[in-house]
């Protein structure tokens, strides 16, 4: 039950190495903790959940991992960013939200984060645009498509602006799926809807190229990526 595929537990294993060597901290800071393995950061443990919800298909336990508070307000904006992309992997869409205007009230609480945090905040509204439209047949209610138009259309440019070409390909693939299925409803009502969304669609964007993405781990998780460099 929530077990790990075989496949898998070599990377989770070298993964899990790299999160302790590169978090965790020196050994010779055991003295300080009566001998015992000092307190993984706050980084290394949004780390640890990450891994075992993406490489380990341990999403429950991912969770639990992520439960309870954080002592950097940067652990707890990339708990939130976690949180958000597994909740988004079970399509609970309202928890989806939820946590992404979380996300980005702590985004601005810190002034933006930086370069990471525009990348951060790119992500969320990628997230949040794509929960809106899974709130459309959650609640039989076409009108979240603007909620979810508006969201990608701040998050295509962010991306851009941070050279996240994949995460930016996303977005326009879910602003073609905005403009397919505003077009559904019929009427007028979204015509200027899907103007909107055909105007902003990169060259080549397609709906059926739609899928939900995960966040590019080195931006995330720098130091993991940098383990045995040089």
């Amino acid at each position: 039950a929530g077990g790990r595929p075989l496949d898998q537990l070599p990377q989770l294993d070298r993964a899990l190495a790299d999160a302790v060597a590169a978090g965790a901290g020196d050994r010779d800071r055991l003295g300080a903790h009566g001998g015992r393995e000092p307190p993984v950061d706050d980084v290394t443990r949004v780390f640890l959940a990450h891994l075992e919800a993406r490489h380990a298909a341990a999403p429950g336990a991912a969770m639990q991992r992520l439960s309870g508070g954080f002592a950097t307000p940067w652990g707890e904006v990339l708990a939130l960013v976690v949180t958000a992309r597994i909740a988004a992997g079970s399509g609970d869409w309202v928890l989806v939200s939820r946590t992404c205007k979380q996300a980005r009230e702590r985004l601005a609480a810190q002034g933006g984060g930086g370069e990471p945090g525009r990348y951060l905040g790119a992500f969320v509204d990628v997230l949040d645009g794509i929960a809106n439209h899974g709130a459309v047949a959650l609640l039989n209610d076409p009108t979240y498509l603007v909620d979810a138009f508006e969201a990608l259309s701040r998050a295509l440019p962010a991306a851009r602006a941070v050279g996240a070409s994949d995460l930016g390909e996303d977005a326009g693939a879910w602003l073609a799926v905005v403009a397919r299925d505003a077009g559904k409803q019929g009427g007028t009502r979204f015509a200027p809807l899907v103007l909107g969304a055909q105007a902003l669609m990169p060259a080549g964007a397609s709906a059926a190229r739609a899928s939900v993405p995960w966040y590019d781990e080195p931006r995330l998780f720098p130091r993991a990526g940098r383990r045995g460099d040089g």
